[in-house]
């Protein structure tokens, strides 16, 4: 199977969401190719190939299916809730949480950034067309399930990755002591 990962580009300093992006990356750039093959996919790069995104009506020739189309993909993974473009062919969704439901008072979801409104209403148009959904827990499934009546089935809970530098302290350790002598208290 050749399947386009699809990852917007995130500053280390984004935290959670570019470490998760980057372990699976560099996860996937070790893996049996005999199983399959997967094919990074930028915004950037499929926009320098076909332009910006167009409007939602015109959802057959957004520029990452136009790119899933010429590289003959059979399946789109989304690493990011972040950047969705439709695709003629399936797409494999993953949610990094659901917190905005459970904690709608947060500043990031109730007065700045990606609002309650626009989270809620991207999650209800994208989830029900998945042909999969991958979340890190359990319990990330069941919010999932009983926030967006999406079918347990439907949804693999795949646990996401620690940073590789948690595997190996002696990575991060002059990392943090540069810090610390720039930063004291």
């Amino acid at each position: 199977m050749k399947i386009g990962v699809f990852v917007p580009k995130t500053a280390p300093s984004a935290g959670g969401g570019h470490s998760f992006q980057s372990e699976i990356l560099r996860g996937l750039s070790v893996a049996d190719p005999s199983q399959h093959q997967f094919v990074e996919l930028t915004p950037e790069g499929v926009a320098s190939n076909y332009g910006s995104h167009p409007t939602v009506q015109n959802r057959t020739n957004t520029p990452l299916n136009l790119e899933a189309a010429r590289l003959n993909l059979d399946v789109v993974w989304h690493l990011s809730p972040l950047l969705f473009q439709f695709t003629q062919i399936p797409f494999i969704y993953t949610v990094w949480d659901l917190q905005h439901r459970l904690q709608p008072f947060f500043p990031e979801v109730s007065v700045t950034g990606w609002t309650w409104e626009s989270r809620d209403s991207h999650y209800r148009t994208i989830l029900p067309r998945a042909a999969r959904i991958v979340t890190g827990t359990r319990q990330g499934k069941n919010e999932i399930s009983a926030f967006y009546g999406i079918s347990e089935s439907n949804i693999k809970v795949i646990p996401f990755p620690a940073p590789c530098f948690e595997n190996d302290a002696t990575a991060i350790e002059p990392q943090i002591k540069s810090f610390l002598s720039k930063n004291p208290r």
